[in-house]
């Protein structure tokens, strides 16, 4: 294992790539140095472009973009890189090759085998969806399906110092329910009233105008809090 060091510098902390690590990743003085952060105690290396770097190369191509929604669309169990080359046309996978060059794409190795995971500052651009952070701040609400996720919305929640903030709690359906304390106070009464019989999520979202995700986060809590009834699944009564 190769083992480097740290060095503080007018405020500034620096840290020390060992030589070997430098020459076999072809690191040169004043390179940019891309870090990726997947997993808690995981820091994924990539070096940048040599020399000075111009925003506009940094931008993806068509191709590229097209690549990455595919790669998007495989669940993440299933994208490893034997399946992506029976996936993937020849110049897709060269494709894939520069985006994980660009720090979009990363690969690591899970269960014996090399998976390909992608960057959560690009799962808008794959999904067409806020980052779960930014919905939480904008919209008071989040939805999250993966536990990777989950885990790290979690840790920016904690970083943001909103932690007491916020309530949530995974569903049945093995979804993760985020939601502010204040958008859920907001929320309560006027589903209750909705109650004066059994409803689905669909029809006390479209009755309160509200967005479905939003309705089935507040329903979550709620339930959780013995405040509501959920009959069967998304069936929702007083309690």
């Amino acid at each position: 294992m190769a083992k480097g060091k740290t060095h503080e510098f007018k405020g500034t902390t620096y840290s020390e790539i060992p030589e070997e690590i430098a020459e076999k990743l072809g690191i040169e003085p004043g390179q940019d140095i891309n870090f990726l952060n997947p997993y808690k105690d995981l820091v994924i290396l990539i070096p940048g472009k040599k020399g000075n770097s111009n925003e506009e190369e940094d931008e993806l191509t068509k191709d590229e973009l097209k690549v990455l929604k595919k790669i998007g669309k495989i669940r993440h169990w299933k994208r490893t890189r034997n399946n992506l080359h029976v996936l993937l046309q020849e110049e897709e996978e060269k494709t894939m090759k520069k985006l994980i060059n660009k720090g979009v794409l990363f690969e690591y190795t899970k269960e014996g085998e090399k998976r390909i995971g992608i960057d959560r500052e690009y799962f808008p651009l794959v999904t067409g969806k806020e980052n779960s952070i930014d919905k939480l701040e904008n919209k008071g609400y989040a939805v999250v399906e993966e536990e990777r996720e989950a885990k790290e919305l979690q840790k920016e929640i904690k970083e943001k110092g909103i932690e007491n903030k916020v309530r949530g709690i995974r569903g049945f359906d093995r979804k993760y329910y985020v939601i502010k304390k204040d958008k859920l106070e907001q929320l309560k009464d006027k589903i209750v009233k909705e109650l004066g019989e059994e409803k689905i999520v669909q029809d006390i979202s479209e009755d309160l105008g509200i967005e479905e995700e939003l309705c089935k986060t507040a329903l979550t809590l709620m339930r959780e809090d013995g405040e509501i009834v959920e009959k069967k699944k998304d069936v929702y009564t007083k309690s």
